[in-house]
């Protein structure tokens, strides 16, 4: 469950290749230049914002834990372009830790940074293996996004199978 990054390994193509950049442009400034076209691409699921503010409107503290080979700076400014930056406390990216989802270690990393029990966390993924899992292997309930509505294998179980973020609202709330 090891991570690597992408900007080390366009670092290394490069340094291989016997690209010098000589100040004249920045690694980082490539990257944007790459990341930017790739964002373009991504959309907000419609649904997503809606249940985000009555999240926060509750004050239900949110955070995000992905696993990604982009560098955090670029995935931060993704959630910037994405208008998601007022909804997370704290986002965790693979690429800026050793393990990726499902190592435990990820997880515990966020769990530290709310301070919180694991049976105080709902961890929401749509990645059987990777999230709900890793999360339920450090004690956490799990909700799995189930968008396409995939069968659900019978050695793992989340808690919750959910089709839209929305229904997440109206889950009941384990004592």
């Amino acid at each position: 469950h090891r991570e690597a990054r992408f900007d080390h390994v366009l670092n290394f193509l490069l340094i291989q290749s016997n690209i010098h950049l000589n100040g004249k442009v920045r690694l980082e400034d490539l990257l944007k230049i790459y990341y930017d076209e790739i964002y373009s691409y991504r959309k907000v699921y419609p649904e997503m914002i809606e249940t985000l503010t009555a999240f926060q409107k509750a004050g239900i503290r949110m955070g995000i834990v992905s696993n990604t080979t982009n560098p955090g700076f670029m995935k931060d400014y993704e959630q910037s372009l994405l208008g998601l930056d007022s909804y997370f406390e704290f986002s965790i990216y693979s690429s800026e830790v050793p393990y990726r989802k499902p190592h435990p270690s990820i997880f515990q990393l966020a769990l530290a940074r709310l301070n919180l029990d694991p049976a105080e966390v709902l961890f929401v993924g749509d990645n059987l293996n990777a999230d709900v899992v890793g999360a339920q292997s450090v004690g956490m309930p799990t909700g799995w996004l189930n968008r396409n509505g995939k069968s659900l294998p019978s050695d793992v179980i989340p808690d919750y199978e959910i089709i839209t973020a929305t229904e997440l609202l109206t889950l009941p709330v384990k004592p």
